[in-house]
């Protein structure tokens, strides 16, 4: 349809964009056309991914896990829920390998929270279409701003479950959304820096205000509180 990208389409389905590309023959910088045919499954005999795919690499931040988890493999066991501070977030050690700005240590960015509130109201759930990521709550009208650096390669109302919604792209591996804002602040294509405002938190497709945060590594989603610093 007029104004999807690779880049929704492989987030509605669940797929990496980059193998989308690969089973319909498509060259970087991943143009489409309305009324193009895709597959948006893996071809007969053909892989999701692609071959000998290392897996996600450890959060730049720890926190624990607080929903369950997809499979022994994927995320690591289940630890008893963190008590509730208000003490600042400790500060990390020193990236052993970060490239030339800092922002991302050994590929992983340095992520920050896309809000002022950390108040989680729903948690990641990987079995849960609608639990992708989390929801936290907020007020009408307050600001969303990047997580990491990164590439807006979506912005506008095309999914119907994420409401006006932005799609950051942050490096090949990692990709970020922010659902149900109220209005936009970015367009595609636009650089976005760490902690820039990019939205207004709202209501777009749900009853009350918040923002539905995700993290997906490689297209498949990731608990955005193992990668967002503790507060």
């Amino acid at each position: 349809e007029p104004g999807e990208t690779l880049y929704s389409i492989g987030w509605l389905y669940g797929y990496d964009y980059r193998s989308i590309a690969r089973w319909n023959g498509i060259a970087p910088p991943y143009a489409l056309r309305p009324g193009q045919v895709l597959l948006v499954a893996p071809p007969s005999g053909k892989a999701a991914a692609p071959p000998k795919r290392k897996a996600a690499p450890p959060a730049r931040h720890t926190a624990p896990v607080v929903g369950p988890v997809a499979s022994a493999s994927r995320q690591p066991p289940k630890p008893a829920r963190p008590a509730v501070s208000t003490a600042p977030a400790r500060r990390a050690p020193p990236p052993s390998a970060t490239d030339e700005a800092g922002a991302y240590v050994q590929g992983v960015p340095r992520w920050r929270w896309p809000t002022r509130s950390h108040t989680v109201s729903r948690t990641f759930l990987p079995s849960d279409p609608a639990r992708q990521g989390i929801d936290i709550a907020g007020r009408r009208g307050d600001p969303v701003y990047a997580a990491a650096r990164g590439k807006v390669v979506y912005a506008g109302s095309g999914l119907a479950r994420y409401g006006r919604l932005i799609i950051v792209k942050h490096n090949e591996k990692y990709l970020s959304a922010y659902a149900h804002n109220d209005k936009l602040l970015v367009e595609e294509g636009m650089l976005v820096k760490k902690g820039q405002r990019i939205a207004q938190l709202g209501r777009s497709g749900v009853r009350t205000p918040r923002l539905h945060f995700e993290i997906r590594y490689n297209g498949k989603p990731v608990d955005p509180l193992r990668y967002l610093p503790r507060h």
